[in-house]
C-alpha cells in the first residue's frame, strides 16, 4: 500500500514502492542550496535619535526632551475648546508668574484702576472697560500686562502693569470717562500710580520708610510711589492665595479670563539639538538632578512627574553644563 508524505511539498520524502530517479537529485539539489541563516551578517542595529529643546527666556528656561517624531512632525495635539471660567485656577496662576518673572524687566510703573460705588456685576463690561483703556495706552506707544482682582465689597480692581511716561491728571480723566462715573470722588481717588524701580534701588526703601511713619500718624490713605520689581511681583502672586480672590463674587457673572498682555513681550531664544537618544537622556537626566539640588538648597521639595523641565535660573545651567563638557 502506497504511504503517502509526511509533509506536503517537502523534497526529500518519496511515495514508497514507486521508482523515481530524480527524486534522489532533487533531494541533493535541494541540499545544495540550503542556505545557514547563522553565518549571514546581521543587520546593525542603529540607536535611535532624539531632539533636546531648550528654551531660553528673560528668567527661566525650559528644557523638553522629545522623540524624533514628536518634533518634526507638523501636525500639533489636538486642543479641546475652553470651558466656563469660574475663578482663577492654579495653572492660570503659574502661566501668570511665568509671565510676570519674564516680562517684569520691561515695566516701570504699575496703575491700579478702582471702580465707583455703582460697579458692574457683569465680567463682559469689565473686559470692555479693560481694553478700552490699554487701547488707549497702547496708541500711545505703552505695552500692558493687566490682573483682576476683586474687592471685599466684590468690586472689581485692575492692576496694569505699564512702560512710558503718564500724565496723572490724564490718567484719572481717562478711566473716569471709560467708566462712564458720575462721582467727583471717583475722579480724584479711582486711579493710583506706582514708579517700578530695580531691587536695590534707595528710593523704594525711603519711601517704604515715609510711608509706614504717615500711617503711624494716622494717615490711613498712605501710599507708596516706589516699588521694586519683587514686591510688585509677590504681591499680585499673594494676592491670589486668599480664598476670597480666587473665587468669584456671587451675582457677579462671565468673569472671563483673569489677565492679560501684550502680545509679544515673551521673548524666548530656542536651540534644538538632535542627537542619540543615550546622550541626550544623559543630560536631561543631569539637568532633573541639578535642578532638584537647586530647589534642596532653597529647601523646596520637588520631584518631577514627567514633561518639560522649568528652570528658575538657566544662566547657572549653561555654566554647569560647559563644566561638563555637555553645553548644547
Amino acid at each position: 500500500m502506497n504511504q503517502l508524505p509526511g509533509s506536503i511539498g517537502d523534497p526529500t520524502r518519496t511515495v514508497k514502492g514507486i521508482s523515481n530517479e530524480g527524486s534522489a537529485g532533487a533531494t541533493s539539489q535541494a541540499k545544495k542550496y540550503r542556505i545557514n541563516k547563522d553565518i549571514l551578517p546581521q543587520k546593525a542595529v542603529q540607536e535611535p535619535e532624539s531632539f533636546l529643546i531648550i528654551e531660553r527666556y528673560n528668567v527661566d528656561t525650559i528644557v523638553k526632551h522629545k522623540p524624533l517624531n514628536g518634533v518634526t512632525g507638523t501636525k500639533d495635539r489636538q486642543t479641546g475648546k475652553r470651558g466656563k471660567i469660574n475663578g482663577f485656577s492654579d495653572n492660570s496662576r503659574k502661566r501668570l508668574k511665568f509671565q510676570l518673572r519674564n516680562t517684569i524687566h520691561l515695566f516701570n510703573g504699575i496703575i491700579a484702576l478702582t471702580y465707583p460705588s455703582e460697579h458692574p456685576f457683569d465680567g463682559k463690561v469689565v473686559k470692555r472697560d479693560i481694553d478700552a483703556f490699554s487701547k488707549r495706552l497702547t496708541r500711545m506707544g505703552m505695552i500692558v500686562t493687566w490682573v483682576l482682582e476683586f474687592q471685599l465689597r466684590g468690586a472689581p480692581h485692575i492692576h496694569m502693569l505699564v512702560k512710558g511716561k503718564i500724565n496723572k491728571q490724564w490718567l484719572s480723566e481717562a478711566w473716569y470717562e471709560i467708566v462712564g462715573s458720575k462721582d467727583e470722588k471717583h475722579l480724584k481717588a479711582g486711579t493710583t500710580y506706582q514708579h517700578i524701580v530695580d531691587d536695590g534701588d534707595p528710593r523704594a526703601a525711603d519711601d517704604k520708610i515715609r510711608c509706614r511713619k504717615e500711617f503711624e500718624r494716622g494717615n490711613r490713605n498712605a501710599k507708596r510711589l516706589y516699588v521694586t520689581r519683587t514686591e510688585v511681583v509677590g504681591y499680585m502672586l499673594k494676592y491670589f492665595d486668599k480664598r476670597e480672590q480666587k473665587c468669584v463674587p456671587a451675582g457677579f457673572a462671565n468673569v472671563g479670563r483673569f489677565w492679560g498682555a501684550t502680545r509679544g513681550l515673551l521673548q524666548v531664544v530656542k536651540k534644538v539639538i538632535k542627537g542619540k537618544d543615550f546622550t541626550l537622556k544623559r543630560m536631561t537626566r543631569i539637568i532633573r538632578r541639578w535642578q532638584k539640588a537647586q530647589l534642596r538648597s532653597w529647601g523646596i521639595r520637588w520631584k518631577w512627574r514627567g514633561g518639560r523641565i522649568l528652570l528658575w535660573n538657566g544662566e547657572e545651567l549653561m555654566c554647569h553644563l560647559s563644566a561638563l563638557g555637555l553645553s548644547p
